[in-house]
């Protein structure tokens, strides 16, 4: 990954590589902000389904993608 996208800053670290650039991961129709925000690596576009057992982060570092009960509290 490039080092020119902006770390998405409240996401959580990633439960694999523990790395903090992670970014959302949007559902549904995108518009075509979310494709331009998709390009510059700022989400991914997850897919039409919107589903509540879908991951909610992505790891931009190892491509993990997951939600906050993946994550364990310490």
């Amino acid at each position: 990954m490039t080092a020119s996208r902006p770390v998405y800053p409240t996401g959580p670290e990633c439960p694999d590589c523990h790395s903090s650039d992670v970014v959302p991961i949007l559902y549904g129709y995108p518009s075509a902000e979310a494709f331009e925000a998709a390009a510059r690596g700022e989400l991914i576009i997850g897919g039409a389904n919107i589903d509540a057992d879908n991951p909610r982060w992505g790891c931009r570092t190892c491509g993990r993608r997951f939600s906050m009960g993946d994550v364990t509290r310490s």
